[in-house]
């Protein structure tokens, strides 16, 4: 009878031990301070793209960061190097990107392209590039000579049109004066038969994002830049085959504005643009990004901190239809201009991609579910899709010609020289 109420006592004392540690410490976790929220604060250092950025940031409860305080969101407009993003989780550029602005960069790395076929791209260093000039001399002197007819010369460092020529072999060789005043020169296949609609050229400009992860998208829809006039091949009215806006506004005739309705439109009032988005677009963005990966690797590898989800860059992508329905890549723009549109580009581009962007990469970092809306995705980051081989990274040409502009750049002044309005569109005589 002892030995059982003993083991009745020892029971209980052992119970009331677990229970009053239960109780100690769930009152222990009850005044435990909450753990604080993700940080939720922004900094925009450009004017361009701080209209875009901003309204949704505040709306979803963020906040400008407050000197000096680390802010958890950056975006930069950056030129030419990588900036600083400091403590940021969030940022807007990945290392070597950079070089897409570069017209010769894009040229050499097209030639990797796999699934479609890019525009034929020689690069001149110059007018001072006896060598390569002399080549394509020769090449196009050849009969039979297979290259095409019409080209496209233009500095590979310009914007907005101002150096580009076009040039007919047939009528005329290349000259040295051709590609004098900048270090740089690419000499560029032209579709000289583009799509046309109501008569004129058009270029489609598509968004892509692409992540340190690897990961990669572009957008559900595009802007359509149209020519002000109607497409002749033979025409010397330089908005007759460049779409970029500040030509076909007057940059060079201001007595001839056009209205913005006039040259632009979203590629959602074009019905045949999206079994070309899906067929044909997709399979050539994913030769671009595939294209670009050594470059990114190689970068990531110098700055690791940018290898996350939550630092990408968003770039544009110029691209022409050819007549028989073929998109062919012509440019990328990094850090491309988000200004004057129209009320309709407004409402059914530029906002819903804005504001999928900042769900897909931005608020994720304080701890909101990633949403892509109208991303669509290229690739998976490498963590699910190993990447291919580097050996495009390491082509001694790209390599060479990396060297020889970090030598020349400081030097470029002095040989450029200014071309602007003064520089006819067709070469001849």
């Amino acid at each position: 009878m002892f030995g059982v109420a003993r083991r009745l006592l020892t029971l209980s004392r052992s119970l009331f031990a677990r229970v009053l540690g239960f109780a100690r410490r769930a009152l222990a976790w009850r005044r435990a301070p909450s753990l604080p929220s993700p940080p939720r604060t922004y900094r925009l250092s450009s004017a361009n793209h701080r209209p875009w950025l901003e309204p949704g940031l505040l709306s979803a409860g963020w906040a400008p960061a407050e000197a000096p305080a680390e802010p958890t969101f950056v975006w930069e407009l950056r030129k030419s190097v990588l900036p600083k993003p400091g403590g940021a989780r969030v940022f807007n550029s990945l290392p070597n990107l950079m070089h897409l602005d570069d017209k010769a960069v894009l040229g050499l790395l097209s030639r990797g392209f796999t699934r479609t076929r890019p525009l034929a791209t020689h690069v001149l260093y110059g007018e001072w590039d006896d060598e390569r000039i002399g080549a394509l001399q020769r090449r196009w002197a050849e009969p039979g000579c297979a290259e095409p007819h019409w080209w496209i010369v233009k500095d590979a460092h310009s914007s907005n049109g101002f150096s580009a020529a076009l040039l007919d072999r047939r009528a005329r060789p290349l000259r040295k004066k051709d590609v004098a005043g900048g270090y740089c020169y690419v000499v560029q296949e032209y579709v000289d038969a583009p799509l046309l609609l109501d008569g004129r050229k058009f270029e489609l400009r598509q968004y892509v994002l692409l992540r340190g992860d690897g990961s990669a998208f572009t957008y559900e829809r595009a802007l359509m830049r149209f020519a002000s006039v109607e497409y002749d091949l033979h025409s010397s009215d330089r908005r007759a085959h460049i779409t970029n806006k500040w030509v076909q506004t007057g940059w060079e005739a201001a007595n001839e504005l056009c209205g913005l309705d006039e040259i632009e439109r979203v590629s959602t009032r074009w019905p045949a643009y999206e079994a070309l988005l899906t067929e044909r677009i997709t399979p050539l963005l994913c030769d671009l990004v595939d294209a670009v990966g050594p470059l990114l690797r190689s970068g990531l590898r110098a700055v690791p901190a940018s290898a996350s989800a939550h630092h990408f860059e968003l770039f544009a992508c110029d691209l022409v239809v050819r007549a028989s329905g073929e998109p062919v890549l012509m440019e990328v723009n990094i850090n491309p201009a988000f200004g004057t549109f129209t009320d309709a580009t407004v409402a059914e581009l530029m906002r819903p991609l804005w504001a999928d962007l900042l769900a897909l990469c931005v608020l994720p970092a304080a701890g909101a579910a990633p949403r892509a809306g109208g991303f669509r995705r290229l690739r998976p980051p490498w963590a699910e899709a190993p990447p291919p081989a580097d050996d495009d990274a390491s082509s001694a040409e790209l390599r060479d010609h990396f060297m020889y502009c970090a030598f020349k750049k400081s030097h470029r002044k002095r040989y450029e020289r200014k071309v602007g309005g003064d520089r006819p569109l067709l070469l001849s005589g």
